[in-house]
């Protein structure tokens, strides 16, 4: 895959990341509940957006990074 396809998966995942953040830290600041459950999405989404950017960073170093815990 091209490195600009990569870039723009990595981007996209961490524009899901931050708007999931951004809705869990509203919640917060309002004093609401947040759940596990919530915070566990949350979670999946920053591993997810860490996995595309280091798929990207293997396509243009050719090279494997450390995995992604």
């Amino acid at each position: 895959m091209p490195a600009v396809d990569l870039i723009q998966e990595w981007q996209r995942a961490e524009e899901k990341f931050f708007a999931a953040y951004r809705t869990i830290y509203a919640k917060l600041r309002r004093g609401a509940y947040v759940d596990a459950e919530e915070l566990a999405d949350l979670a999946e989404l920053s591993r997810a957006a860490r996995a595309q950017h280091r798929d990207y960073v293997a396509s243009v170093t050719c090279a494997d990074p450390p995995a992604v815990p």
